[in-house]
């Protein structure tokens, strides 16, 4: 089930809201959980006991590790729980990229398990994990109430693509559940903002750059797929922080205070500025839990480069088993290294060291969005520069106008003019977005959210 969805959206939702809305506050975790599993069984009922196996585990880890007396008994817990995380994650998600790397490496004939990826294990593994850390770490105490820890983990505004929400932050609300009225208005704007986003925008721009994918690589250019990449970093955005507000909007209405996720990226002067503003629960998870540990920036210069690629590696693993996704990665971590070695002595005007980041941005983005690193070689490096049916024009046109409204709504003067009206004309504006989304939702097709694949 996703949210940009009739069935979500008319069915689902009221659902859960009249429930949670008419239920004595005591019970709010208890009917959270429940809709959470109905909304994760959707799509795929024995993906469920995944789901129920997760918190079993770190609900139980988390008691036991607070309980040990003796540091080694507490090691013992935390490696369950991160074997535990890990292995799921490996089996689903890595098994079949590693037998085919064996296979390539060795000259084998391992068999290559086809496994359908479970819907948020990227998510919720990191979310589970993070809270048996900060157990072991002793930031937080274990939960003891199964329910309680159950609705954290299963939570549906944001269990399948983030925010990536630790226990910290949301343990006091659901403990001293907050009245919801009053939070519904609020809630719902954002909501509607993040569905407008997906709807109006990333699924507009979609319609426009996946016929693209489906030329023969023959009839294309470089300067075609440049384009096309130019319109995929926008879909991206509208999509990815779209759902991002979707969630932080329904965990509003739910009673819950979740953490941004993005903030005007694409306004950015460097690579290292520009994750700080995407993703950044996923940015924030890796720096908390796995550079660091590792030592961060406090150590020798050669350790923090290694530091630096190993955690860029990961990252690009995280997002998804095959090379062009390592190499996404990397590309990305040696420029993070460059300007913290190198770039930052240098003073560069602002509007230069912008372009920069924008293209090594853009460029990084064809790497991802690509089936394979051969494909990639052959639509950047070994196609011509111009096709022989002269689409590069065609593609401009029919996107020009999506692509002036997405560099406007993409920066941060759209929030600074929306702020500056009054609020009738603000309720105006945001039934309008509803009403289109609604409508467009109702004649179009449906179209998932592209991190739902990771």
């Amino acid at each position: 089930m996703i949210f940009a969805s009739s069935t979500f959206l008319f069915i689902f939702l009221p659902s859960a809201m009249l429930a949670l809305l008419i239920a004595p506050p005591r019970f709010r975790s208890a009917i959270l959980l429940f809709f959470s599993l109905v909304f994760y069984a959707y799509g795929e009922i024995r993906y469920g006991l995944i789901m129920l196996f997760s918190i079993f585990l770190d609900y139980t880890c988390g008691i036991m590790i607070e309980s040990s007396k003796q540091t080694y008994q507490r090691k013992v817990w935390l490696a369950v729980s991160m074997i535990g995380n890990l292995g799921l994650l490996a089996w689903f998600k890595y098994s079949g990229y590693l037998a085919s790397l064996i296979n390539d490496a060795l000259n084998a004939s391992l068999p290559v398990p086809n496994i359908i990826l479970p819907l948020g294990i990227s998510f919720f593994t990191f979310q589970t994990m993070s809270y048996s850390i900060d157990v072991y770490r002793q930031e937080i105490k274990a939960e003891r109430n199964l329910i309680d820890f159950g609705a954290y983990v299963s939570m549906f505004p944001q269990l399948i693509a983030g925010p990536i929400v630790r226990y910290a932050d949301i343990v006091n609300e659901l403990k001293q559940p907050q009245a919801l009225w009053s939070r519904l208005e609020h809630g719902f704007n954002i909501f509607v903002i993040g569905l407008g986003s997906k709807v109006l925008l990333a699924n507009a721009l979609a319609a426009v750059i996946e016929p693209i994918e489906s030329l023969s690589l023959i009839n294309t250019s470089k300067l075609l797929w440049m384009i096309q990449t130019t319109y995929f970093g926008f879909q991206l955005y509208f999509d990815f922080a779209g759902y991002s507000l979707m969630a932080i909007g329904l965990g509003h209405m739910l009673g819950f205070t979740f953490p941004a996720n993005f903030n005007y990226p694409y306004i950015s002067k460097s690579v290292s500025e520009f994750f700080r503003r995407w993703h950044i629960t996923l940015g924030s998870w890796f720096k908390s839990y796995l550079y660091i540990p590792l030592g961060g920036s406090k150590v020798s210069l050669k350790k923090v480069v290694f530091n630096l690629l190993l955690v860029w590696f990961i990252t690009g693993l995280w997002h998804g088993a095959d090379h062009q996704f390592v190499v996404w990665g990397l590309w990305l971590g040696c420029w993070i290294i460059i300007e913290k070695l190198f770039l930052h002595k240098i003073q560069i005007p602002s509007l230069i060291s912008h372009l920069m980041t924008l293209i090594i941005i853009f460029i990084s983005w064809s790497i991802f969005n690509t089936p394979s690193l051969s494909v990639w070689w052959s639509r950047f490096i070994l196609s011509p520069w111009f096709s022989v049916l002269k689409l590069e024009g065609l593609l401009l046109r029919n996107g020009l106008i999506l692509l002036l409204m997405s560099m406007f709504f993409s920066g941060p003067w759209i929030k600074t003019l929306f702020t500056s009206i009054s609020t009738k004309f603000q309720t105006l504006i945001l039934m309008l977005i509803f009403t289109l989304s609604i409508a467009s939702l109702i004649h179009g097709s449906l179209n998932p959210f592209l991190y739902f694949r990771f």
